[in-house]
């Protein structure tokens, strides 16, 4: 748990250690789209992209076609795999993938490497410490990738996404992005806005990696800061 602004961490536990990191990978696919792909550009879903999708995601079928800044709704909300590879696949996945590894070298993330655009590779690794200077990064450049994480539900023409996050509905919760596979376990990294007796306000990201219970070790960490 760290303070955006200050940089000030007030927790930490292994927080250079390299974990798997699931889909929060998505957040650098989001941030990779926006700055290489014209967001007006047509996307087809190709018929690889829904291979290990979950099957509760509804969203996207073969062939679909779809504005690329569309596709951000249920990669950010859902967490559909298929949004992240159709992405990928938009300008051919080894030079998306090359990408993000490259904007992580130039936001300064030493320990962060991904394999894929959705997290489902065990090689997607980061630390506590990359990810909380990740997210402030995001929060400071490219907040439109934070206000779609916060949104309970978006509508376009018959398409319908909702959040699956169980802070999106919280006034103080600023945005963020959970994820889940076997070799990751539970993970989260997001920013909250809390109460401060110095300040009125403090910008708190909170990161949560290889946990299995990742809910309430937020709520946890959360109920310690307030106190």
């Amino acid at each position: 748990a760290a303070d955006i602004q200050t940089g000030e961490i007030i927790l930490a536990k292994n927080k250079a250690k390299q974990f798997p990191i699931a889909s929060i990978t998505k957040l650098m696919t989001a941030l990779v789209s926006l700055e290489t792909i014209d967001q007006s550009q047509i996307a087809i879903v190709p018929p690889e992209a829904l291979i290990g999708e979950n099957p509760s995601i509804k969203g996207l079928s073969e062939g679909e076609v779809i504005s690329t800044s569309s596709l951000l709704y249920p990669l950010l909300l859902e967490s559909s795999n298929a949004a992240a590879k159709t992405l990928a696949d938009h300008i051919g996945t080894k030079n998306f993938v090359n990408y993000m590894n490259g904007e992580a070298g130039s936001i300064g993330l030493p320990k962060t490497f991904f394999a894929d655009s959705s997290g489902l590779s065990f090689r997607n690794t980061s630390t506590p410490e990359d990810l909380f200077k990740f997210v402030s990064y995001i929060f400071k450049n490219k907040r439109q990738i934070l206000d779609i994480t916060r949104k309970k539900e978006f509508e376009e023409g018959m398409k319908k996404w909702a959040n699956g996050g169980k802070f999106s509905g919280l006034e103080n919760f600023l945005g963020g992005k959970t994820g889940y596979t076997d070799s990751a376990g539970q993970t989260f990294a997001g920013i909250f806005s809390l109460p401060s007796a110095e300040a009125s306000r403090r910008e708190i990201a909170v990161i949560i990696l290889k946990s299995r219970d990742r809910n309430d070790d937020v709520i946890k960490i959360l109920d310690y800061l307030k106190q």
